[in-house]
């Protein structure tokens, strides 16, 4: 019996983080004394960063308490990070009585201390008993938080008696993923990363808590990254290059057509505008997706939209996260098999809500380990910026011409499609609108995307100038 329940707890687990985004924090290994570099790690500080800080005056609390380790625990609690106390247990061979006593010692030290980090934990099942004890002894003490740090994947036992577990700690040379498991309680420390390479581990990597410097040697935790504002503000999800935000290219302006027609005499003529200094997007959609066979019709198309240069992007539609993603999954290895040299995909009925994120990340990562496809998400709305991450462009607005169409957040990643715009409201949104794509039509009725605008080639030509 105990087993089945053990059986149906891990599948709980499992199943709770494939569907919930993490919100990332940082977890901080401050093995360095000087004032300055703790001034700089409280002066990061942000509202929407979880910040846990490992405190470690001497491989653990030392034999007696320090006043400035008082200060720094003090002000950790008060500045509402959480102050972390450093235990190792040499991969459950070390003395439990004196792990204990460190942790004892801990509390009477600095009793503003919130939790433990316990290093060199083991990964192995048959140590359970060991971290088992002492978790419920330092849980006996209080409410205290318990990292366990065997800095690789563990044995799904222990997320049980642990708040999170290191699952990675080693240079960026050896990275190959945080390898974690259950993302939500997992926690990935690397060092000697390149500044290049921040933003995209950050992006990309499915855990709670983060920590990446450029510090390295025999103790790559003596400083703070030379980023570490930085990180902070990408770990925030408000950060880019040129701003201090989340994006790091100028905005240009481009074309995004949903060419949702199969007249010959209408591809013609969008394969014959001149679209030299305009980034063209073209939607292809031959059966509110690939359909269940190839068409020769649309390989034909998309081959001499390819000749073109301009780029042929496959629809799919996902009812706002409630499509089975393993049907969404199938729709695109079609689109794949039936054509080959569809270029990305345009992602139709996108949710906003944050809840959804993790059902998008999920889509992006599995399109972009097919290769480097674009992806377009197009909620026809705005979004949470979380879903920024997990596209190369989102469509925030699909609608008929207002007067404030097309109002942009991030312009560098966004796109607007208006309809039933006249001349006149075409050159008023270009002129005053920042988006990257836009695509604006005077056609109207039930799909405003079954021709082209009367106008397209003076659109072009605007947006290029």
């Amino acid at each position: 019996m105990r087993k089945t329940i053990f059986s149906l707890l891990s599948f709980l687990i499992f199943f709770i983080s494939s569907f919930a985004y993490q919100e990332k924090g940082i977890i901080i290994p401050a093995y360095f004394y000087d004032s300055q570099i703790w001034e700089r790690l409280f002066d990061g500080k942000n509202e929407n960063v979880e910040f846990i800080v490992i405190v470690n005056p001497a491989s653990g609390p030392g034999d007696a308490q320090d006043p400035h380790y008082v200060d720094i625990v003090n002000r950790l609690s008060a500045e509402g990070m959480t102050g972390i106390g450093y235990v190792h247990t040499s991969w459950g061979s070390r003395d439990i009585n004196i792990v204990k006593e460190e942790i004892d010692r801990w509390i009477s030290f600095y009793p503003e201390i919130q939790g433990f980090f316990l290093d060199e934990a083991s990964i192995d099942r048959a140590d359970l008993d060991y971290y088992t004890e002492l978790y419920e002894y330092i849980k006996s003490k209080g409410n205290y938080m318990i990292v366990l740090n065997p800095g690789t994947k563990p044995d799904l036992s222990y997320y049980f008696i642990s708040d999170y577990i290191v699952t990675y700690e080693s240079p960026y040379t050896e990275f190959t993923g945080c390898q974690a498991d259950v993302p939500e309680q997992s926690a990935c420390i690397v060092y000697d990363v390149p500044e290049s390479q921040l933003q995209e581990i950050i992006q990309n990597e499915d855990v709670k808590l983060l920590y990446i410097t450029d510090d390295s040697g025999i103790n790559p935790y003596d400083t703070l990254p030379s980023y570490y504002e930085k990180e902070v503000s990408l770990l925030a999800g408000d950060y880019n290059d040129t701003e201090g935000y989340l994006f790091s290219y100028t905005p240009a302006k481009g074309i995004i057509i949903p060419a949702y027609f199969y007249d010959e005499n209408l591809w013609e003529r969008l394969l014959s505008q001149d679209i030299y200094g305009v980034e063209t997007i073209v939607i292809v959609n031959p059966a509110s997706g690939p359909g269940n066979r190839p068409d020769p019709h649309y390989q034909n198309i998309i081959q001499k939209l390819n000749e073109k240069g301009m780029i042929p992007v496959g629809y799919i539609y996902t009812e706002y996260g409630r499509k089975s993603i393993g049907k969404v999954k199938r729709e695109i290895r079609k689109w794949l098999k039936f054509y080959p040299e569809i270029q990305g995909f345009f992602i139709d009925q996108a949710a906003t809500s944050r809840r959804k994120v993790s059902y998008y990340r999920n889509l992006y990562r599995y399109i972009k380990r097919k290769g480097n496809y674009i992806v377009i998400l197009s909620p026809g709305a705005p979004t949470h910026k979380r879903y920024y991450r997990f596209a190369d462009y989102i469509i925030t607005s699909v609608s008929p011409y207002y007067e404030n169409a097309c109002e942009t957040q991030y312009p560098e990643k966004e796109g607007c499609i208006i309809y039933g715009a006249s001349y006149e409201d075409m050159l008023n949104i270009l002129y005053n609108k920042s988006a990257s794509l836009v695509y604006i039509t005077d056609d109207w009725d039930y799909n405003p995307f079954d021709s082209l605008p009367s106008y397209l080639e003076e659109e072009i030509e605007f947006i290029r100038e």
